[in-house]
């Protein structure tokens, strides 16, 4: 065995990779109720914590702590501190869901400052600035008169959220995780159910950790290695393919149970999400459409968005500015096409809900071959956010066993007949429906 592969099996990013691929599953109650992902519930689950007088039993742990790091990021971004509060007794901080269509509002009566929080479970996309300074200005006509100061927070799933550019806080989820973390490990739960809670918080820690793929997780891992064993996966795959395409290589005895690993990461490299991508956008391009790009470095994602004229009208017409909007979402195992609905105000929320009863009443396909691919379902990374259309371009099977050679015009073939059937389709039928007075709007 050469020295680079010796290596890479002894490296502990492999070894979590590996152990990531062979762990069983195990029981998260946030999974069995497949609530890992929805905004909502992630969105309770902080204002719960927030609240010092709900049934937790930590008191004014979570939001004295919280406060500090909203301030330690205001810093950064050249922003002003938010009040401390002088008392984190329940008769001085308020906490409230859903109101004015923020998600999580915090009031702090004696400091008379207004805290707004919009929480997102993905990373910073463009029309989240927008939303937050719309509801921003909705508060502050509503209460300039009772309060000095009033604040918006943007929480996502990025990184490093530094800078944001305007007068809101930008916040990272993995802020609350390490608040939460050090909470759990730390606080003496004041109630008869401490230990059941410190149970909780580890079921939903393991949730947020996935949520915001942190170091040491499996899409970190994942980065680590293709980076740092570039020459040895390239000839890992030159030999594969020589051969056959069998396994990547031939390991030691002592070394078989890495025999999968080994073969997985070798997929995982030989793929080219990114470039994928590119060729997919130069085709759409070429074809007459707007396409643009957005990159999730922590998820390993690769998104293509794209439009044309008269998909521009069409929103106009619906009054929306971003969404209904087409997506291919790429990765190293899978290539997802997906049109989604997403208002930018919760408030037009009763308007896409009406579309989505039209069409469900008035389904786009009837044929059994492509009615899967119409979920008219919420998506779990927004509320309010549903999913009209999915379809994969490209499954992770079919990207493991394509030859590197031929998945980008296995990919461009099927962007190209999406285009002449389903494509067509849609959009006659969201012309109508938008330009029918009496359609759904």
């Amino acid at each position: 065995m050469d020295k680079d592969l010796q290596e890479l099996l002894h490296d502990p990013p492999f070894l979590r990779y590996h152990a990531a691929l062979v762990k069983p599953r195990t029981f998260n109650p946030f999974d069995v109720l497949r609530y890992s992902d929805y905004e909502i519930r992630h969105s309770n689950v902080l204002a719960w914590l927030l609240q010092p007088d709900e049934t937790h039993g930590i008191g004014d742990a979570f939001i004295r702590d919280f406060t500090v790091a909203l301030n330690e990021q205001a810093k950064q971004q050249k922003l002003p501190p938010v009040p401390v509060p002088t008392s984190f007794e329940a008769d001085n901080i308020r906490v409230e869901r859903e109101l004015d269509y923020v998600d999580i509002t915090l009031f702090f009566k004696h400091e008379r400052a207004v805290v707004a929080i919009e929480n997102k479970v993905g990373e910073t996309a463009p029309e989240h600035a927008e939303q937050v300074r719309g509801y921003e200005g909705t508060l502050r006509e509503k209460y300039d008169i009772n309060y000095d100061r009033i604040q918006s927070v943007l929480l996502t799933t990025s990184h490093v959220p530094g800078d944001s550019g305007g007068d809101f806080i930008h916040m990272s989820w993995t802020r609350v995780h390490d608040i939460v973390n050090a909470i759990r490990e730390r606080e003496r739960f004041q109630s008869e159910a401490g230990d059941r809670v410190r149970a909780f918080l580890e079921q939903y820690l393991e949730i947020v950790q996935r949520l915001t793929a942190r170091p040491g997780t499996e899409s970190s891992d994942l980065a680590t290695l293709l980076d740092k064993y570039r020459n040895l996966l390239n000839r890992l795959l030159k030999e594969r393919e020589e051969g056959g395409g069998g396994d990547a290589v031939s390991l030691p005895n002592d070394f078989n149970k890495y025999r999968t690993t080994v073969d997985r990461l070798v997929n995982d490299f030989r793929q080219k999400p990114r470039q994928l991508r590119s060729d997919v956008r130069t085709f759409l391009q070429s074809r007459g459409y707007e396409a643009w790009t957005k990159t999730s470095a922590a998820y390993q994602l690769y998104f293509l968005y794209f439009s044309n004229e008269s998909m521009r009208k069409t929103r106009e017409s619906l009054g929306f500015s971003w969404y209904p909007r087409w997506v291919i979402t790429f990765s190293r195992r899978e290539v997802l096409l997906q049109l989604q609905i997403d208002p930018p105000k919760k408030e037009w929320g009763p308007a896409v809900d009406r579309i989505m009863d039209f069409m469900k009443q008035h389904p786009i396909d009837t044929s059994q071959e492509r009615r899967g691919r119409y979920p008219l379902e919420p998506a779990p990374w927004a509320a309010g956010c549903f999913l009209v259309y999915k379809h994969p371009l490209m499954t992770e099977a079919e990207l493991s066993t394509t030859p590197t050679s031929e998945i980008k015009d296995a990919t461009l073939q099927r962007v190209e007949c999406f285009l002449g059937e389903d494509y067509g389709r849609i959009e006659t039928y969201l012309e109508c429906m938008a330009f029918d007075p009496a359609g759904p709007t």
